[in-house]
């Protein structure tokens, strides 16, 4: 059966205490300081869990392929329209990494 990530940003307590459990440097360190560290410097920590990828979700399969030759065959235009050679759509994003690609 294919998996698949789930991403979510941890907060940054939850990232504090994550941080000082994981590395024993930081044992002598309060979690408020971490947490002071982090925020300071606009740093999150992302934790992921695996899912298994729902059946309806395999049987697109066919149409991200072609969905994939389609943004492959407008990236120019993408490109002349707003400067960039990316798509920045996030549940095309995610969807694709279901199929896995």
């Amino acid at each position: 059966m294919a998996k698949f990530w789930q991403e979510r940003k941890m907060s940054y307590f939850s990232s504090a205490c994550a941080l000082k459990d994981a590395f024993p440097e930081f044992k002598h360190i309060s979690a408020s300081w971490i947490e002071d560290v982090l925020r300071k410097n606009k740093l999150q920590l992302i934790k992921t869990k695996q899912k298994t990828t729902p059946v309806l979700v395999r049987l697109t399969l066919p149409l991200g392929i072609l969905t994939i030759l389609a943004l492959l065959a407008f990236l120019p235009f993408h490109y002349i329209s707003t400067g960039k050679w990316y798509y920045s759509y996030q549940p095309l994003s995610n969807w694709l990494r279901q199929l896995g690609f």
